[in-house]
């Protein structure tokens, strides 16, 4: 039995774009509710969920599993499976053969907040399909204008080129260090994620302000 959204790995930002769009035209389909406890046991290496968190009142996704702290991965914040724990002095342990969970959230121009989870074990890497390289949904074109608030989170995470603006006549050192962003600095699978209308636009950060911070993460449940 399948409770899930799509069965395969989401391995880039195109990747869950591309399942975000299959659903809004209808060839996937969102979860409405939360998972029944009677239907946590289908979660399993392969498991995609995405969610619209009005549509299905879901703030807050649980799984009935322990997870570790999270960690950023480009786009995606990915948790791995803990053992159960006996007491509250138990230290957490990775769980063996565990599964791995990976998040994104994202909000469109339409103010819609989207959710997806993939579940997957790296030993299943080699058999579980990208949507990207599915046939069903690799040629959906999508609406990217939807989906700007996925720059942020992206931005988070980008290698940071240090340029130094020259100052007086006689141009050595001396000047204002700038951190800037640009398509060169893009990694591969955010290159992909977003249109390059909205990236030809430098990015450009002063010394001594943060990069944007991304959007809320997917709590652990």
């Amino acid at each position: 039995m399948s409770v899930s959204t799509y069965i395969g790995y989401i391995d880039t930002t195109e990747d869950a774009l591309l399942v975000f769009e299959a659903c809004r035209i209808n060839i996937l389909s969102r979860r409405t509710r939360r998972l029944a406890e009677s239907e946590r046991k289908y979660v399993e290496s392969g498991s995609v969920f995405v969610w619209d968190e009005t549509e299905s009142g879901i703030r807050r996704w649980t799984d009935g599993r322990r997870w570790s702290p999270s960690r950023v991965s480009g786009c995606f914040l990915v948790y791995s499976e803990l053992e159960s724990k006996v007491s509250p002095l138990t230290t957490d342990v990775p769980l063996e053969n565990g599964l791995i969970k990976k998040s994104l959230s994202l909000y469109t121009t339409e103010n819609d907040k989207l959710h997806l989870v993939c579940y997957y074990r790296k030993s299943d890497l080699s058999r579980l399909r990208s949507p990207s390289s599915d046939p069903a949904l690799c040629n959906i074109q999508v609406s990217r204008s939807l989906y700007p608030a996925v720059i942020p989170s992206m931005l988070q995470t980008l290698p940071v080129r240090q340029t130094q603006t020259m100052s007086g006549s006689g141009g050595s050192g001396g000047g204002k260090r700038r951190s800037s962003v640009t398509l060169a600095t893009l990694p591969v699978n955010i290159r992909h994620a977003i249109s390059m209308q909205q990236v030809q636009r430098r990015q450009t950060v002063g010394n001594n302000e943060p990069l944007p911070q991304p959007e809320p993460s997917v709590p652990s449940g």
